[in-house]
């Protein structure tokens, strides 16, 4: 599916849930009108966050959020008065333990694995707190909704409706149990299930915070196999340059300019050692003495010229792949912009696409004051 039809989809749904949230209003259907308010300012909050943060998330977030709302709620209170059924209410608060849980599996993983402040909680932790924030969220949730509810029953709380409450906290426990226990066998066995596919639709987006479940090795391998991508670049050598056979800056320079892009930009993973063939050949050509002394290198590189402050905004390690040892760069959106300093020369780089790309002038400041503001 091109890009172009998602977003005419995206734009559909999202058009339906505005339509909907106001002619909530004008029937005065209340529960349907804050339920829906509330998913819109979820929607945009979740934009606000994670475009300050160095984490891309998937849009089918977002749609979840819709067409959850749109079809169990908002359809439910607008078009489908008759279906409030017990067996309606049930499957739906089964779906939405499930998909609180879900994303809140999907957060604490990669929490559980960010660069700064991993928690090394096991699977069993982490599936527990995605079964007890699913409990939570929808508990209030429900509180909210039935608090809207009470204040517009003329005849009070009948014994019906305390029935019926209790079946619908029994129903989000249900789904909330799906998904942690469906997370857990992922996480311990490696069963595929669909906490497996969503976490692998994260994370393939955000490689820079790649949850490493099995070797460093495995994990590198996998993501080279994918070829250059936004988030992704090889470099075969960080000093020499391969024709000359001679140690050349600009190769040098080459390297920064990726490292600063990805800074400034979303984040990405920069290899040394694989040409663009995705060929591990290793960091020999650079000639060190030892691993030590390019690591050292390259640290001295960096902190002259991008800054020791940013230090914190990288994690390198050295891979071995068949005897041969590759350079591995995690680099994670930096709070405030990164110069690559040459000289008395300052240059600001991005990523867009599979390229690195310097901003000069209006544009520069335009995308600083966005993006850093």
């Amino acid at each position: 599916m091109s890009d172009k039809i998602k977003n005419l989809i995206y734009l559909s749904l999202y058009f339906i849930l505005f339509s909907v949230t106001i002619a909530a209003f004008l029937q005065e259907s209340w529960v349907t009108f804050f339920l829906a308010l509330i998913t819109i300012v979820a929607i945009f909050g979740l934009r606000f966050f994670f475009r300050r943060s160095s984490i891309i998330y998937p849009k089918e977030i977002e749609i979840a959020l819709v067409l959850f709302v749109g079809i169990s709620f908002i359809l439910d209170e607008l078009s489908f008065a008759s279906t409030h059924a017990l067996g309606f209410d049930i499957i739906k608060h089964v779906i939405s333990g499930a998909l609180f849980g879900l994303i809140a599996f999907v957060l604490v993983y990669a929490l559980n694995h960010f660069h700064k402040a991993s928690l090394k909680l096991s699977a069993f932790f982490v599936a527990l707190f995605s079964f007890t924030f699913s409990i939570t969220f929808s508990f209030l949730w429900i509180v909210f909704e039935n608090i809207i509810e009470t204040l517009a029953m003329s005849g009070g709380v009948h014994d019906g409706y305390v029935i019926s409450q209790l079946w619908t906290l029994l129903s989000v426990i249900v789904g909330a149990m799906i998904i942690a226990v469906a997370g857990y066998q992922y996480l311990q066995y490696g069963i595929d299930n669909i906490v497996g596919r969503v976490l692998n639709k994260f994370f393939s987006a955000n490689p820079a915070h790649q949850a490493v479940l099995k070797s460093a090795k495995d994990d590198t391998m996998g993501i080279i196999a994918g070829g250059e991508t936004q988030s992704v670049e090889f470099k075969s050598t960080l000093r020499m340059n391969l024709h000359t056979h001679k140690r050349d800056k600009k190769i040098e320079h080459a390297s920064f300019k990726t490292i600063c892009a990805f800074l400034n930009s979303t984040g990405g993973i920069l290899f040394i050692g694989v040409d663009d063939d995705q060929k591990a050949a290793g960091i020999i050509e650079d000639e060190f003495a030892n691993n030590d002394k390019f690591q050292l290198h390259f640290t001295n590189i960096f902190n002259q010229h991008i800054g020791e402050q940013f230090s914190s905004s990288i994690s390198t390690e050295l891979v071995d792949i068949e005897d041969k040892y590759i350079f591995r760069i995690d680099c994670f959106r930096s709070k405030s912009p990164v110069f690559l300093r040459s000289g008395e020369k300052e240059e600001f780089f991005i990523r867009i696409g599979a390229a690195t790309q310097e901003l000069h002038g209006s544009k520069l400041v335009k995308y600083i004051s966005k993006n850093f503001a």
